[in-house]
């Protein structure tokens, strides 16, 4: 509660958190024992909200007329693992309570493809597409949701 600045109203409302905290610490430790090497869990403010209250953060909205447009990419030569976070990755942000992961995933697809392509590593801002990259009722809608496809027309 301390390093996240939680605090609950009532005892109740402590309590109701308490358990859901409880229960996503028993799955985290319970996942990261099974699976070993691939992938660790961790605790992080979201840890005593329910997965139903979670989802709500989430603001993914695909658009209906989506075709997957993939390219083919030679592996000769490329290494074998690469550190992107050393070349190509921003540190870690937070969307807060706004449903704007479609902004984040797309500003650090993009802080990627700019650092690669030209040395440096610059953090685009997920706010500027959150307020701006609207297009009609069928686009981005801010904290509401948005899709990265749309978001990448805008920075276009």
């Amino acid at each position: 509660m301390a390093q996240y600045g939680k605090s609950y109203g009532t005892k109740e409302e402590f309590e109701y958190r308490y358990k859901i905290f409880s229960g996503n610490y028993h799955h985290i430790m319970r996942h990261n024992m099974q699976n070993g090497g691939s992938h660790k869990l961790g605790l992080n403010q979201f840890a005593d909200l329910s997965s139903k209250e979670y989802k709500k953060l989430l603001g993914y909205k695909p658009s209906a007329d989506k075709t997957p447009n993939y390219e083919s990419v030679a592996s000769n030569g490329n290494p074998s693992s690469v550190d992107w976070r050393k070349t190509a990755v921003t540190p870690v942000k937070n969307q807060g309570q706004c449903g704007s992961c479609w902004a984040f995933s797309t500003t650090g697809s993009v802080e990627g493809a700019y650092a690669i392509a030209n040395g440096k590593l610059v953090s685009f801002s997920e706010q500027q597409l959150v307020d701006c990259s609207k297009s009609g009722p069928d686009g981005n809608q801010g904290c509401n949701g948005g899709d990265m496809d749309l978001a990448f027309q805008y920075f276009e």
